[in-house]
């Protein structure tokens, strides 16, 4: 999850220093919420095993479950007057890519059990490989339709904190995951999902739709040329230009 954290603020810097996305302070602000939380509640992780195996009966429902609201997001990802479509986007590709990280975690289950050789029949027998196929390909659908409807510096940080706050919390839920033990690594996995639910309410709602930051101004449009009215109309082939104002 810190990989994670530092592969969100490489996108976003690229995007704010190639791309030209705005966030404002308020943007920046919530970012920072975000990777902080993450780096928590990955510390809190410690370095455990992968968990029981789950049943895959469980994992199959609640990832139908979860593919069914990523798609509802989708379908709702139209511009409004005060939420920009990619939060949309982020939110269902971060589930998207959440629901293939949990047949990746069923996966590891099983070679864990069985080991490699003796755990590939059981693997493919599973539905685990095709839950992380199926999903992946969604998400990337998911997201990539997000980048062309908004900007990376908004859709990346929700894509990645929603897909990790949410193998997390699904993890812990399917694959027998209790909290830790340890009160300070409780508390501080707690304080990161609330450091994640906060930095992301915070992301979007200080974007307005069209990529503009709350309380930022649109981009400015093109002006006419000096001298000339903005209400000529443009001269016909063969006629003489249009008159230039008289300076006043």
């Amino acid at each position: 999850r810190a990989r994670c954290a530092a592969a969100l603020v490489e996108r976003v810097a690229v995007a704010r220093l190639v791309v030209g996305g705005p966030l404002g302070r308020r943007g920046f602000a919530a970012l920072a919420a975000i990777v902080v939380a993450v780096v928590l509640v990955g510390v809190a992780l410690g370095a455990g095993g992968v968990g029981l195996a789950g049943s895959p009966s469980r994992v199959v429902v609640v990832a139908c479950g979860t593919a069914a609201v990523a798609g509802l997001a989708l379908v709702g990802a139209r511009p409004a007057r005060s939420l920009d479509p990619g939060i949309a986007f982020g939110v269902a590709s971060g589930l998207f890519y959440g629901v293939g990280a949990l047949g990746t975690k069923g996966a590891s289950t099983i070679v864990a059990r069985d080991g490699v050789l003796g755990g590939l029949p059981h693997l493919f027998a599973s539905p685990y490989p095709y839950l992380f196929v199926t999903a992946s390909l969604l998400g990337l659908f998911a997201f990539q339709t997000g980048l062309q409807r908004s900007r990376v510096a908004l859709v990346a940080p929700l894509s990645s904190v929603v897909s990790s706050a949410y193998v997390v919390a699904a993890g812990m839920a399917l694959f027998a995951e209790p909290l830790p033990a340890d009160p300070t690594r409780t508390a501080l996995r707690l304080a990161g999902f609330a450091g994640v639910l906060m930095g992301t309410a915070l992301l979007a709602a200080g974007t307005k739709p069209g990529g503009i930051p709350a309380g930022g101004n649109p981009p400015a449009t093109a002006r006419p040329a000096a001298g000339f009215d903005e209400a000529t109309p443009a001269a016909a082939p063969g006629s003489a230009p249009p008159r230039r104002r008289a300076a006043v």
